[in-house]
């Protein structure tokens, strides 16, 4: 083998790997045209390739670990695997090979109970399959499951931490093997739907979580809180109104608890997104709200302002527990204009869940043109990030302005919306695909006889950036250009790969004057390099090279005694 493929992978993960493939979890693995494919099992089934080339930077897997940017143990077996030549083939002279039994036929073959002792055996020798075991056929049981948590949490510390904490050198591995073990862990109360048992759990996470002290590079906690905020959810959606009081009221509880000294920074965080949660879910749900507004407007005198440097520490709590307010108001049947008049009170229209809140309270009453009106007159204000997957959040507020237009039925309205929002300077908040869905929608609902007129007249008016994306869109060419020229070249390094074949001179004019520039600064090879990058790309462009050659001729003869630059220069493919 003329690769070394060993020196790309730790010596921790060549061993998993090694005791993966010596177990027998290297299967159906098959010699194709384009490398090895193969199925190794662990926690599930994970699909690996393998190159031809045997070149570890094109291998795949489908783990998570490896999704985190790491050659995986699965890898390493199959690797270990096809060093043993323990594979099978299907090119061309593979005629003369039998071919394996699949999985069903040897377990319809086999005696049930080899089977189970062959699984005793399998899950006493390998952990990862005894999580699996126990998360796929264990009872539900929520005791246990705390027992286990705490028992597997307290194991894998030991196991990764150093000096106490986790580094960030084991943080990726610490993090595959916690989730594994947790998913093992629900799966029973998750497969049998036990309300009570998920929320247990999850307030016991929430605890366990704060004993760990990790590298947080890769989002550990941020994972980890999404996984407990759907687990609840889970929860949430399955169970009947008694039940959700009582998830409000353990979820309540576990705010209330004085951290104390023994609990780590994280609770702070845990409780920032329980607190979120119980806001969004339990506010707006008939069985709750009545609770949920009494607690809010409790929330709320417990704060006082509380002003550090200038700024308020407890207005974020405040206005959280005020958008709770409003909802619980609208669920428990308050009119919208009150719910308004509390939010202009409270001065929570600045942010978007209290917009969201109050179209809430418009639609409800079916008053969808004040709903529209409401966001209309505050797409400007800061959207809210939430701790939860990202198909769980809450709509933009341009979604939600198009949806409850597009839901009062009138296309005439529905086309001025999208005239309005691409005449509107978004800056960088709005996506460069939603300013070209909106003009194609507007297209659309406008019509082509109708449509000429109407681009006119959008080109004539829209913020210079979105004529040019829309433009561009079109693949009006030289209508693009012409406008880039006319506002002073402003645009066109952005749409350099549309326009640099036709118009390629103002391309190459500002390579040449960028490599002259970055030549006065400088001093080091990096800077030399960069140099001769911009010659480069000036060489490329049609008309370019003699230029970029003259260019690069006369750096030689003002800077001879610099062989940094020379080289440079010669690497980038001039004579020189």
């Amino acid at each position: 083998m003329q690769i070394n493929w060993m020196n790309l992978i730790s010596n921790r993960t060549l061993n998993r790997g090694r005791d993966y493939c010596e177990s027998g979890m290297v299967c159906s693995i098959e010699k194709r045209k384009n490398g090895w494919h193969a199925i190794v099992f662990g926690s599930e089934d994970y699909a690996v390739f393998v190159p031809s080339s045997l070149d570890l930077h094109f291998a795949e897997c489908t783990c998570p670990h490896f999704a985190g940017g790491n050659i995986c143990k699965h890898i390493a077996a199959v690797m270990f695997a096809i060093d043993s030549g323990d594979t099978a083939s299907d090119g061309p002279n593979d005629g003369q090979t039998a071919k394996s039994e699949s999985i069903e036929e040897i377990v319809e073959r086999a005696d049930a109970s080899a089977i189970r002792a062959f699984l005793i055996e399998a899950a006493l020798r390998d952990e990862s399959i005894e999580r699996q075991l126990r998360g796929t056929f264990c009872k539900a049981d929520a005791k246990q499951a705390k027992r286990d948590l705490q028992k597997t949490t307290t194991a894998l510390m030991r196991r990764y931490e150093r000096g106490g904490f986790i580094d960030w050198r084991n943080a990726m591995d610490f993090e595959c093997d916690y989730r594994e073990s947790i998913d093992c862990i629900v799966s029973p109360l998750r497969i049998a739907e036990d309300v009570d048992g998920l929320i247990e759990l999850a307030i016991a996470r929430l605890v366990q979580l704060q004993r760990i002290c990790i590298d947080d590079s890769d989002g550990f906690f941020t994972n980890a809180m999404v996984d407990v905020a759907e687990h609840i959810d889970l929860a949430y959606s399955w169970g009947d109104d008694a039940q959700r009081r009582k998830m409000l009221d353990e979820l309540l509880g576990f705010l209330e608890e004085n951290p104390g000294k023994d609990r780590g920074s994280i609770y702070w965080f845990e409780q920032d997104v329980i607190e979120d949660y119980i806001v969004r879910r339990f506010s707006s749900d008939p069985a709750t709200a009545p609770s949920m507004l009494e607690t809010a407007r409790k929330q709320i005198e417990q704060l006082p302002a509380l002003v550090v440097h200038g700024y308020d520490r407890n207005a974020t709590k405040r206005t959280s527990w005020g958008i709770a307010c409003m909802r619980a108001m609208t669920t428990t049947g308050s009119s919208p204009d009150e719910v308004r008049a509390y939010a202009e009170k409270g001065g929570l229209l600045e942010t978007s869940d209290a917009i969201h809140a109050l179209a809430d309270a418009y639609s409800h009453a079916n008053r969808l043109s004040e709903a529209a009106e409401i966001i209309r007159a505050h797409l400007n204000v800061r959207e809210s990030f939430h701790y939860q997957s990202i198909g769980n959040r809450p709509a933009r507020l341009v979604n939600r302005l198009i949806d409850i237009t597009r839901n009062i039925g009138n296309e005439r309205e529905l086309a001025k919306l999208y005239a309005s929002l691409l005449l509107t300077d978004f800056g960088y908040s709005i996506r460069e695909d939603d300013l070209t869905t909106w003009y194609e929608e507007l297209k659309g609902l406008v019509g082509s006889d109708a449509w000429d007129a109407t681009r006119n007249q959008l080109l004539q008016s829209m913020p210079s950036s979105t004529v040019q994306l829309c433009l561009a869109h079109e693949g009006s060419i030289e209508e693009l250009y012409a406008h880039i020229i006319a506002d002073d070249g402003n645009g066109l390094l952005r749409f350099e790969k549309l326009l640099a074949d036709e118009h390629p001179e103002p391309y190459i004019d500002y390579y040449l004057h960028s490599a002259r520039l970055q030549m006065e600064t400088a001093h080091e090879r990096k800077g030399y390099r960069r140099v001769a990058k911009c010659l480069a790309h000036a060489a490329g462009l049609p008309g370019g090279y003699d230029r970029a050659c003259e260019a690069a001729l006369d750096f030689r003869d003002d800077y001879p005694r610099r062989s940094a630059l020379l080289d440079e220069l010669r690497s980038a493919g001039f004579v020189v």
